[in-house]
């Protein structure tokens, strides 16, 4: 027998997106260019005796603007055998990065399911809804007076057999009346369908956050709300001082679903600065290097600050290089 892994990329639903008054920026997911499916591990093969059964590992990642992976994580496995081919084979591949109106964009809803199996025929894979075109909404003028600099529309759909979205309704919203415009927007994405064996299926429960910043001249982008930098502090607290790394992983994960899909870029790059640091404490020198690259791509940490996170990243640069050459060194 042959072993063969499969694969299958999906735009993750739940992505944020920033709507200003003037312009109706057009998006174009991130996709993979040639992606190669990693080999079935060998250490994974069952004995003679066995038969082997599928495994799936699913990783989720941002892509960043010159098309490359990075934070690449396992969100879900089957068999953590299988864990390490699959986060190692993603983070090789290289992407056609995400465009606003033309523009490369980092794109930080992606992830991938790997089906590993050990048989000649290639089995069929089940593909989920992924967007193809999603046109953000217009700020009414009429909303803006009283707004905060970022209000958001929690929005459920259903996505068709043609790609269309239908039913859309709001779970919650912090500014009532930004609704209408949120589900105007929502009326025009169109999806590639949900596929099962082949074929298109209706793809029900599709659920998205929208959010609008103020364009205004303000430095909203540039704030750290104090709520989450308590959060933050706690968690660098947590790991830095008490060696507690389950208790600040699960306050950084309080607070990326609480606030995530509306951080500024001066949140965006505090959370991730935040994480690095912990994942150092863990020793987990990839994973913090994977979060210092999405700190400098922010473009927010500039002086002093932005030239130490260089350091940083130069340094864990040297660390893993020496670490994966040490072997063969020995050898």
């Amino acid at each position: 027998m042959s072993a063969r892994a499969l694969f299958f990329t999906v735009i993750g639903l739940a992505a944020a997106f920033s709507a200003y008054a003037s312009g109706e920026p057009e998006e174009v997911p991130a996709r993979p260019v040639y992606p190669n499916p990693p080999d079935y591990p060998a250490a994974c093969e069952p004995a003679a005796a066995e038969s082997a059964a599928p495994a799936s590992v699913t990783v989720v990642y941002e892509v960043r603007r010159d098309g490359q992976p990075r934070n690449v994580r396992v969100r879900e496995s089957s068999d953590p055998c299988f864990n390490d081919a699959a986060v190692a084979a993603t983070r090789n591949w290289d992407f056609e990065p995400r465009r606003v109106n033309g523009r490369r964009m980092v794109q930080k809803d992606l992830e991938t399911t790997f089906l590993f199996v050990m048989e000649e025929e290639t089995q069929a894979v089940n593909f989920d809804a992924r967007p193809i075109t999603r046109v953000p909404p217009v700020y009414p003028e009429r909303c803006m007076r009283g707004a905060e600099d970022m209000e958001a529309v929690h929005m459920r759909f259903d996505v068709t057999e043609q790609g269309a979205t239908e039913n859309i309704e709001v779970i919650e919203s912090s500014n009532r009346c930004l609704n209408g415009s949120a589900i105007d927007a929502v009326e025009r994405w169109i999806y590639r369908p949900k596929l099962i064996g082949g074929a298109p299926v209706r793809r029900g429960g599709v659920e998205t956050l929208i959010t609008y910043q103020l364009s205004d001249g303000s430095n909203a982008s540039w704030r750290v709300r104090d709520s989450i930098r308590r959060q933050l502090d706690r968690a660098r607290c947590d790991a830095v001082r008490r060696k507690d790394f389950d208790k600040a992983m699960e306050r950084l994960g309080s607070v990326e679903q609480e606030y995530g899909a509306s951080f500024s870029q001066a949140e965006t790059a505090e959370y991730y600065y935040t994480r690095a640091v912990i994942r150092i404490e863990m020793k987990d020198y990839r994973g913090a290097l994977d979060d210092l690259r999405i700190v400098q791509d922010t473009g927010v940490a500039a002086g002093e600050v932005g030239e130490t996170i260089n350091k940083m990243v130069a340094s864990l640069e040297v660390f893993l290089a020496q670490q994966s050459a040490r072997p063969e060194a020995e050898e």
